[in-house]
């Protein structure tokens, strides 16, 4: 599906989604948690053609880190919502399309699903931004992190 809206999803799904508990408690504040991730670029990429076995791989790794990132941050299961968006700053000002940084977004928020934050990934619960590559700081290495803010 498309990210940030219910476009690609069928009816079936939406409807799944949409039965599923729901939360009626609130925080009074928003939280915002940064939750480093440990590859730095993004393992996966919009125009990656890579073996389907290997590709199986690097999103079943990237999945279990987010979720066991998730459970050692002690991160709390969702009232409502969240918010995330997966940033990437690499190690040089070279053009790049955030766009492309999608592939890796999408196993980061279903190992947060995995973890218990929220109950799917679908728009009820979850948020996803368009990925935010920031610009390079010179003498500093690539890094990757996710920013989960609960509403």
């Amino acid at each position: 599906g498309a990210i940030g809206h219910t476009v690609g999803f069928s009816a079936w799904q939406w409807k799944r989604c949409k039965h599923q508990s729901s939360y009626t408690e609130s925080y009074t504040m928003q939280q915002t948690y940064t939750m480093p991730l440990s590859f730095q670029r993004p393992p996966l990429n919009q125009n990656d053609r890579m073996h389907w076995a290997k590709k199986a791989r690097i999103v079943k790794a990237t999945r279990f880190e987010a979720c066991m990132r998730a459970k050692s941050m002690r991160l709390p299961a969702a009232k409502n919502s969240i918010t995330v968006q997966f940033c990437y700053q690499p190690r040089d000002n070279r053009r790049r399309d955030p766009g492309n940084l999608t592939a890796t977004s999408k196993p980061i928020v279903d190992g947060l699903v995995d973890a218990g934050i929220v109950p799917d990934d679908c728009p009820p619960y979850v948020r996803e931004l368009m990925p935010e590559i920031l610009p390079a700081v010179k003498g500093e290495p690539a890094k990757c992190w996710l920013t989960i803010s609960y509403t």
